[in-house]
């Protein structure tokens, strides 16, 4: 292996952290998200998005090594005394400037499957429930987590506890080597059923989505019905947490200020927002507060807070989509003969430059759908090929495969070499892996956690997506060796025997599902069965008709009346990496928030700050305490008497008295006569 082999291998993984952190940072904020998640998120996401490049190197030193093996083990280079032309391995089989041994393979393999087993199994699943925990200190919130994590593994080992038996039963030769495999079998299994359905759904809604935008009045209608759904799910989520707010409310003002539960509750009102202070609690019925209630309450202030964060986010996102897909279509439907080469849009200023205005007039009016439609029509093609080579892995064989993946590899084997056969390889596993990812969270059974652009995304979102990518990457991975009819790979070396017991034939013969799985997507199939059985956790979008259509129209006609600065249309994908790059959008404050793709850092919703409370100075306390009207007593040394001053409450606060000349009694009279409720309450210890 020579140095640019090392060389190309650094910038390629270089190249995916670059990716990685490119996309975390649409999505999430580097400041704001807590390290552990940021840290542990963007390490799974580096190890799934690394196959993309591993597999294509994999299957291109297998054909490496095949090569050399067909000319050492061929009978002429055997019984040849002298070294022929035709068997210099080194001039018939040139070694790829991307190529790697075997041994760093199966090294890099190991760690990419050990280390997405370890955070998807292990570490996530701790991680997820302390983020969600309402506990108030690390040591509660680690152990609830821990303690809520081994109920869950708990059945989950009884459930693997009877599995053993069974394998105990039939396995009595070797029981640890049987048990072993048949834990790795379930889990691989598990991980190629989500692969096929997740890429099957995807298969059909990326090339739809694509040829869908390349239409304005297509893209204008999905908008509109959108608008509909995102508008009733913010409407949900601010009712939700207005309700929470008044249980809030209601318990604070019944717990007083000696409750032993205060400090906890002056800890979620200060999470509250600015809407607690006028928050009416009337009949609101308060239960009896214990630790277990105010950590439910504190946990449930952070979900709600966030949903409805979230869904504004979403619904300002969409507005800015909406608002440019009507001036769009506004100025395709004016007069050609009259239309001035440029967008009039509605809440943006135009360029003041005539050529930068005539590019955007011709990009959005001509380039841009035209653009959509060979790129939807490329996967769409794509998609066929993937279908093909899916449903081929049943009816080919292990000697000889029919994918076409498989056929283009063998029989172009002199011409597609080196770093040819790596963006061959490259192309339909990258299409693969963005069929299977972002369809895992569009499916509406994982609605809890969503990642949402303009880094409205909390931790728990970006570690569940961190934690069912690692579960996707090592199947992922297989499966597209085995459409390429790859059995002797440094993948295969690495992971093991995957055809144990009764599963032998499964990964030829299941993933002949994603073809059923793309007939249910493409007939909308599931969403029709999930309406007829009133689950509404699986509808992508709840109505489609032409009357969703019209509610829409009035929504954004509603907002667009009202909006005085309004929402600009959306930033291209090119533009937000260019801000990224250059910092331009951490340098420059713009008055104007992009309302569909902005990546920048968006204010968060003010937080209630509750009054502060009055503080005094007293010589001669032996420690501080604080009364029922929030007045804080702070103790001075002795030397410090002649400089101490008592301060009043806030309605008095001009008045003072010089400590000098009062004793200890006197002063204290002196603040128990001007304490409101005529209590002092003597703090702790």
């Amino acid at each position: 292996m020579s140095v640019s082999n090392w060389i190309v291998l650094i910038i390629e993984l270089l190249g995916v952290g670059l990716a990685v952190t490119i996309s975390m940072k649409q999505y999430i904020s580097f400041k704001k998200t807590p390290f552990y998640a940021l840290f542990t998120a963007w390490l799974g996401w580096y190890l799934c998005f690394n196959i993309v490049f591993l597999v294509p190197i994999d299957i291109l030193a297998s054909r490496h090594n095949d090569c050399i093996d067909k000319i050492n083990n061929s009978t002429a280079c055997k019984n040849a005394t002298v070294v022929l032309p035709e068997c210099n391995t080194s001039q018939m089989c040139p070694e790829p400037i991307s190529y790697l041994p075997d041994s760093v393979m199966v090294v890099q393999w190991s760690v990419l499957y050990w280390g997405t087993f370890i955070l998807s199994w292990v570490i996530f699943p701790v991680l997820q429930t302390y983020s969600g925990t309402g506990d108030f200190r690390f040591r509660e919130r680690i152990m609830r987590s821990i303690k809520e994590n081994i109920i869950l593994y708990s059945f989950m080992g009884i459930f693997g506890l009877v599995i053993g038996i069974v394998i105990l039963i039939f396995f009595r030769d070797k029981p640890l080597t049987a048990l072993v495999e048949a834990l790795f079998t379930l889990i691989n299994v598990y991980g190629l059923v989500l692969v096929v359905i997740t890429m099957g759904f995807g298969l059909v809604d990326v090339p739809r989505n694509l040829l869908r935008k390349s239409n304005h009045y297509r893209t204008l209608r999905h908008y509109r019905i959108q608008a509909v759904v995102l508008k009733s799910e913010l409407d949900e989520a601010q009712r939700l947490l207005e309700e929470h707010l008044r249980l809030i409310k209601a318990t604070s003002d019944k717990a007083g200020e000696f409750d032993p539960f205060r400090r906890y509750l002056d800890i979620i009102i200060s999470k509250c927002p600015l809407e607690f202070d006028t928050i009416d609690t009337d009949d609101i019925q308060v239960p009896d507060l214990t630790y277990s209630k105010v950590v439910e309450m504190h946990a449930n202030l952070m979900d709600y807070t966030h949903m409805a964060e979230r869904s504004d986010a979403m619904y300002t996102r969409l507005l800015g989509k909406a608002f440019a897909a009507e001036d769009i279509i506004a100025t395709l439907e004016s007069p050609k003969e009259n239309r001035e080469k440029r967008i009039k849009w509605s809440f943006k200023n135009g360029s003041t430059s005539p050529s930068k205005a005539k590019w955007e007039y011709y990009w959005h009016l001509y380039i841009y759908p035209n653009f959509y439609k060979v790129v939807g029509a490329f996967c769409a093609i794509m998609s066929l090929l993937v279908v093909w080579a899916e449903v081929s892995l049943s009816f080919g064989s292990r000697v000889k495969s029919v994918s076409p993946f498989a056929l283009v590899i063998y029989s172009t084997s002199a011409s597609l070499s080196g770093f040819g056969l790596q963006i061959f390889c490259f192309i339909p596993l990258l299409y693969m892996a963005i069929c299977a990812y972002t369809t895992l969270f569009k499916i509406r059974i994982f609605n809890y956690y969503r990642l949402v652009p303009q880094q409205q995304t909390n931790s728990l979102s970006i570690m569940f997506s961190s934690n069912y990518l690692g579960r996707l990457a090592a199947p992922l991975s297989f499966n597209f060796i085995q459409i390429c009819g790859m059995n002797d790979s440094s993948f295969s070396a690495a992971m093991g025997d995957t055809d144990a017991f009764a599963l032998k034939n499964f990964n030829l013969y299941f993933p002949i599902i994603v073809g059923v799985v793309c007939i249910i997507s493409l007939f909308s199939i599931h969403t029709r069965v999930a309406s007829m059985c009133c689950i509404k956790s699986l509808r992508v979008v709840t109505d489609t008709s032409e009357a969703a259509a019209e509610k829409g129209v009035k929504i954004l006609k509603q907002v667009r009346d009202a909006q005085v600065e309004g929402v600009p249309p959306p930033k291209t994908r090119m533009g937000v990496l260019k801000d990224f790059i250059t910092g331009k959008g951490s340098k420059k404050k713009s008055t104007a928030t992009d309302g569909a793709t902005d990546t920048r850092p968006q204010p968060q919703r003010p937080v209630y700050k509750a009054p502060q409370q009055k503080s005094t100075v007293m010589m001669g306390l032996s420690r501080d305490y604080t009364s029922k009207n929030g007045t804080t007593f702070k103790s001075v040394k002795t030397n410090e008497a002649n400089n101490a001053i008592l301060t009043s409450d806030t309605r008095s606060s001009d008045a003072r008295l010089e400590s000098k000349g009062l004793n200890y009694w006197d002063k204290l009279k002196f603040k128990y006569d001007s304490d409101d409720d005529d209590d002092i309450e003597m703090g702790k210890f």
